[in-house]
């Protein structure tokens, strides 16, 4: 009687229902490597073109070295592992042939049992059929033969593939505790929330995200973000994240290559706009910014009010990028480089209506300012949800995202 080695029927047991999930498990580990890398050699580049800093170079090597540790890591991960997954499910493929052959077998086995007792039996009228006990012995022999160089082959598979269970839930455990989150923090760095209170008594609730090189490195761009609402609001730090470039960060979609200030704005007149000027200036005395390098952006109320900071401080930013939102355009706004997002179907009468934000444009570039206006072909959340989401062609004729645009940007 056929028999199939223990070993083998206890690994094709233990292992044949999870290998789908396994694979998934490799594909999914490998895609987020492959956007790792990505991130990396796009964070590289960023940096060298974009900041100045004594520890350049320092930065630089590191990037390098976590390029090539990510290189080993998805090599070993595609080739080594995913080499082991299908060793493993060709052995549950053969063990599970081994299966139908030792059944058949079986069958065939009792054919000829019933067909020689036939030749024993004193029954004249009983003869056996010896057409069906040629093809039984036939059959079983041939599946003797397979049988048993299938228990061969899936041994000396399974000889190569000791340990094989360890590595398996290494690669589990690696994508389901803190392997990946500490990967997700070396491309991300830290968002964090904090509190502020001005000269003027209002305190400020804010977000401030910070790079993972952020601590090590002198003269990063800094963007003051600020969401939209009203002239006085209750909003917590949580409603502050919720929409536009804020969710984007908060949620991971989009990895700053500077620091950005995400405050929950609950005043944006003048006592809130003095609050929110002296955040960014703490800000940019306890972090490693370039005060060159400062930019502010909004959407809605949170566009009109970058525009009217840019009012009140003129020569403090290095730029704009204004979301739905217009302006009275003063001489603040001669040598300023704005990059406005405006959305076709925003209508009406109000500040943020895409007809306001066409004037500011032309307001800014007719007093020798530097404006530039890219329509979207969307409502007012559309505008917000988008203008971040994308890369699109920016006034100095490179496609990319507004964000980066804004920290490539220095004071005229």
């Amino acid at each position: 009687m056929l028999t199939i080695p223990q070993e083998l029927q206890t690994f094709r047991d233990t292992i044949s229902g999870g290998i789908d999930g396994m694979n998934s498990t490799v594909s999914d580990l490998s895609g987020k490597l492959s956007d790792l890398s990505s991130t990396c050699t796009s964070a590289q580049s960023g940096f060298s073109n974009y900041y100045s800093s004594q520890n350049k170079e320092k930065i630089l090597n590191k990037f390098s070295k976590l390029g090539e540790i990510i290189s080993k890591i998805s090599t070993s991960v595609t080739s080594d592992l995913g080499s082991m997954l299908s060793k493993a499910q060709e052995i549950v493929t053969k063990v599970d042939r081994m299966i139908e052959l030792k059944e058949e077998v079986e069958e065939q086995e009792s054919i000829i049992s019933r067909e020689n007792a036939k030749s024993t039996d004193n029954d004249e009228n009983t003869n056996p059929d010896y057409a069906l006990l040629s093809s039984a012995r036939s059959v079983k022999y041939n599946d003797e033969q397979e049988f048993n160089r299938l228990s061969n082959e899936a041994t000396t598979s399974l000889n190569e593939l000791k340990g094989m269970d360890a590595s398996l839930q290494f690669v589990a455990d690696f994508t389901s505790n803190d392997y990946l989150a500490y990967i997700d923090a070396l491309q991300y760095g830290t968002f964090e929330q904090a509190e502020f209170t001005a000269s003027n008594g209002l305190t400020v609730k804010y977000w401030l995200y910070v790079p993972d090189y952020g601590q090590e490195v002198e003269n990063l761009p800094v963007m003051l973000y600020m969401h939209g609402g009203s002239t006085h609001q209750n909003v917590s730090p949580q409603d502050a994240i919720r929409y536009g470039l804020s969710s984007k960060i908060a949620n991971k979609e989009l990895t700053p290559s500077g620091i950005v200030i995400i405050p929950a704005v609950t005043d944006f007149t003048e006592r809130g706009q003095i609050a929110l000027k002296e955040l960014t200036d703490h800000v940019v005395e306890t972090n490693p910014i370039d005060p060159n390098k400062i930019s502010v952006s909004g959407h809605s109320y949170g566009g009109i009010t970058a525009y009217n900071l840019i009012n009140r401080y003129p020569d403090y930013f290095s730029c704009c990028v204004a979301i739905s939102g217009g302006a009275n355009v003063t001489d603040a706004f001669k040598g300023m480089k704005v990059w406005s997002f405006n959305g076709t179907y925003e209508n009406g009468t109000s500040w943020t209506s895409y007809q306001h934000g066409q004037n500011a444009v032309k307001a800014i570039n007719e007093i020798g300012g530097e404006a530039y206006l890219t329509p979207l072909k969307t409502g007012h959340a559309g505008t917000n949800k988008d203008t971040y989401g994308h890369k699109y062609m920016s006034p100095d004729g490179i496609e990319e995202n507004p964000l980066d645009w804004a920290f490539r940007q220095e004071k005229a």
